[in-house]
């Protein structure tokens, strides 16, 4: 570089650009080109360092403003824009009675966010999201999550809602799948489906029945929100897997240990298998908002295998295609109207 710097000030004195002096420069440039990129990701230790944590996204949040996904609430099917509130929600943290044997961590927490103008003392009821086993902390360092929602909610794109966070990181199994691990000694379905669905319904202002819950995840994340709904259609009545996969086990080394090698336990806790299951009653019930990109490897052909059974079975759902591949990247870009898609749906089964 001091090289080039040289050169560059011997070509502006001789006031001449000789190929010979610039040479070096253009190397130097050319270099600087392809590897600052690099370097920027190699250093990036947070989930996405470029993301302006502290400032609010577009409003809309969505490329070219007024797209919208289908299955979404157009204005006019916007029933909570005569209450839209305005301003910031909350989280707080909730600790229960951890949902496995080992006693050196004796509880779990969740984070509950409510939000904007949401008044415990109030009497307007809210429809329930549910993330698992992906804390508040995560999603909020990879995509901004308070400040989308409060974006969302703000802009009237979604009605204002609550949304659960619940927190698998004390688990023995760190990998729990959100499953009830075959030798008895965590319950993480149980967990979610039972303890803390009830402890929520209990302690907020909810609307109280499947239709108006949801679960949402990314990754193995989007595996267990598939999997919940199908095993619990009476409590969750959405579900919002992104970029997941469908059958049990499929994820990384640690997503067999739950299932102990069990073949019938892997089978009985992959989408694939217990969506073909459901009785016909049910699968009118369950709604689905498959998010991935189409063309990637494993990610993709997973969704799109799902997407085809789905069909088959009768299932109300949406497939919303991805431009990015799997990452949070994705995440930041297609949550945002995967949350569109379930406010048209809460409509359309007439929770408001």
């Amino acid at each position: 570089m001091i090289e080039a710097g040289s050169a560059i000030r011997d070509a502006v004195s001789s006031k001449r650009l000789a190929r010979r002096l610039l040479r070096r420069p253009l190397a130097v440039a050319i270099a600087l080109i392809l590897t600052v990129p690099v370097f920027g990701d190699m250093v990036n230790y947070t989930p996405d360092s470029r993301m302006l944590h502290g400032g609010p996204p577009p409003v809309g949040l969505i490329p070219g403003g007024d797209a919208r996904p289908a299955g979404s609430a157009a204005p006019s099917q916007r029933p909570w824009l005569s209450w839209r509130p305005s301003g910031s929600g909350s989280a707080t943290t909730v600790d229960l009675p951890a949902p496995w044997t080992d006693i050196s961590a004796t509880t779990d927490d969740i984070e509950v966010y409510t939000p904007p103008g949401y008044d415990p003392n109030g009497s307007r009821r809210y429809p329930v999201h549910y993330g698992a086993p992906f804390n508040y902390n995560l999603w909020d360092g990879s995509v901004n999550i308070k400040v989308v929602l409060d974006t969302l909610i703000d802009t009237g794109a979604v009605p204002p809602m609550i949304v659960v966070f619940i927190n698998a990181w004390r688990a023995p199994i760190a990998d729990t799948e959100c499953a009830n691990s075959v030798d008895g000694k965590q319950w993480m379905d149980t967990f979610i489906s039972e303890t803390v669905v009830s402890y929520v319904d209990s302690h907020y202002l909810t609307i109280a029945r499947a239709e108006a819950r949801a679960t949402t995840g990314f990754s193995q994340a989007g595996y267990c929100a598939a999997i919940l709904a199908l095993r619990h259609p009476t409590v969750f009545g959405t579900a919002i897997p992104i970029s997941a996969y469908f059958w049990a086990g499929d994820g990384e080394a640690g997503s067999r240990l739950a299932f102990g090698g069990d073949l019938a336990a892997l089978a009985a806790a992959s989408p694939m298998i217990a969506a073909s299951q459901l009785p016909a009653a049910d699968c009118a019930k369950l709604f689905f908002i498959v998010v991935a990109q189409p063309s990637q490897p494993f990610f993709g052909t997973q969704a799109t295998e799902f997407e085809h059974l789905l069909a088959f079975k009768g299932y109300p759902f949406v497939a919303l295609d991805a431009r990015i591949p799997h990452g949070w990247d994705q995440v930041r870009e297609m949550l945002p109207l995967a949350l569109e898609a379930w406010a048209g749906h809460l409509v359309s089964a007439g929770v408001f």
